[in-house]
């Protein structure tokens, strides 16, 4: 009795006046789901008495499957489907909700042929045109169109061109969806149809078109996180970045559980910063792609480093090496674990440097002390790095090149040290190590046979002979020092 009264109650307070379930089926549907999910044991006596006292009423018999199918009982939901359809066999809504079930178990062919019979039974049904063209026309476009010229004579009044504009978008036949969307009088138009009109002229690349269509939509649908964001994607590729740059705020400010940002709005916004010369922004917005990896997905994470390091080095080939050195250190300072080859990739933009300067004949002494500082660093920092006997080769090199080139000041020194030390680590089947070593012994032993201290000059040169017995430049050294 107790539910009787609730159900009662709640016909009485959702409707005016006395209403019957007859003009009410989405009352009793909400009504009888609840009452179903809290009172199992009550709801199907109950069911079997509205069924029998509307016996006559498919709407009550679909209202009943409704809520048994949102309860998750499919098969009881299908038994007051049949009373419909006995009731009414031309019933279409419900064939339409027999489409929906089959929808929602992935069953994509018997759901169109619901919908079709749903266009049989009853010719003029918008919902049942709708529902069969959404689904026809992501792959046949054309037999959904002609569908829809259908409705046209049988319902002057149905939105026969908005339709077929959206079965041509979701086909993804811009152009086609463009020249259909023309024929639709904008301010007739839903959120989502100008959302599409205005996506559809945006994947055509008409961005000058699709940003007006957008700010209409946004005068009429002012919250729309949507139209917000295709606006700023708008702006970003017309290259107008302080407006995107607006709309991009906008859109991360109405963020929410609901409306969530999106790795490519990300990666819009950086582009945006970038166009703005805001660069460490650029590379902090993408820096919150890669370091979030419970949010974005791993190919959002690789394609935000890849765009991150096309951007770095995009700053480096424009020859601006002291900002590209400065935003990479940036990027270094905000990853998780920086690496030495981290470190090893930023000396290597003062290396770049140093080779420039030095082709044009310029001041090579304060690009040299940059690469030092870095080379420096990796030097304290990773002692026992697999790399580190080439930062000693290269920082040795640089060194004797720039600040020693007669190799008689011995500046190299403590870097021909190191490279010794490193590389004696080196596999023996490293072709580089005796590289390495023959460069090192070679520089020390001639550095040291210039000051005449053959007494330290000698072993360098013996070792040069252990490793390359032919050596005629370390035979003459060691006559010259008998």
């Amino acid at each position: 009795m107790i539910i009787f009264i609730i159900i009662g109650t709640y016909y009485i307070m959702c409707t005016p006046g006395y209403v019957s379930a007859q003009s009410n089926p989405e009352a009793l549907e909400e009504a009888f789901a609840q009452v179903r999910n809290a009172h199992d044991r009550y709801a199907d006596t109950l069911a079997v008495t509205l069924s029998s006292k509307f016996k006559h009423d498919p709407d009550v018999q679909l209202a009943l499957a409704k809520a048994y199918f949102r309860n998750r009982m499919d098969k009881t939901a299908e038994k007051y489907v049949e009373k419909a359809l006995k009731i009414d066999s031309k019933f279409s809504p419900a064939h339409i909700f027999r489409g929906d079930m089959a929808i929602y178990f992935r069953d994509t062919t018997a759901a169109v042929k619901h919908y079709l019979e749903a266009v049989k039974a009853n010719s003029s049904d918008i919902k049942a045109y709708s529902r069969y063209t959404d689904y026809v026309g992501k792959e046949d476009p054309e037999t959904a169109v002609r569908m829809l010229e259908q409705l046209r004579i049988r319902r002057p009044d149905a939105p026969v061109n908005l339709m077929e504009a959206n079965v041509w978008f979701r086909a993804g036949r811009l152009s086609k969806a463009v020249e259909t969307y023309r024929k639709v009088d904008r301010t007739e138009m839903e959120e989502a149809d100008i959302l599409n009109f205005a996506a559809s002229l945006y994947g055509l690349r008409e961005y000058n078109q699709s940003i007006e269509l957008t700010k209409f939509g946004l005068e009429t649908f002012p919250g729309s996180y949507r139209l917000t964001r295709l606006a700023f994607y708008d702006y970003v590729e017309l290259k107008q970045f302080k407006e995107a740059s607006e709309y991009g705020d906008l859109l991360f400010c109405k963020a929410d559980s609901v409306n969530k940002v999106t790795y490519r709005d990300y990666d819009y916004y950086a582009i945006a910063c970038k166009g703005k010369g805001e660069y460490k922004r650029a590379v902090d917005t993408w820096m919150d792609v890669i370091n979030n990896d419970t949010v974005f997905l791993y190919d959002d994470r690789t394609q935000a480093l890849q765009n991150l390091n096309d951007f770095l080095r995009e700053v480096r080939s424009s020859g601006n090496y002291d900002e590209a050195a400065s935003l990479f250190l940036h990027y270094i300072s905000l990853k998780k674990s920086p690496t030495a080859y981290d470190y090893y990739r930023y000396a290597d933009i003062y290396k770049e440097k140093l080779d420039s300067v030095m082709s044009h004949a310029g001041d090579a002494i304060p690009s040299y002390s940059q690469l030092s500082d870095a080379y420096s660093y990796l030097e304290r920092n990773y002692p026992t790095w697999e790399s580190i006997p080439i930062v000693y080769y290269y920082h040795a090199s640089y060194c004797s090149k720039v600040l020693d080139p007669e190799s008689d000041k011995g500046l190299a020194r403590p870097y021909y040290d190191g490279l010794i030390k490193a590389a004696s680590s080196m596999p023996d089947d490293n072709g580089q190590k005796k590289t390495f070593l023959m460069t090192a012994n070679r520089y020390l032993g001639y550095y040291y046979y210039l000051k005449k201290d053959y007494a330290r000059s000698h072993p360098y040169w013996q070792k040069i002979l252990a490793l390359d017995p032919g050596n005629e430049q370390a035979k003459l050294a060691l006559s010259i020092m008998k």
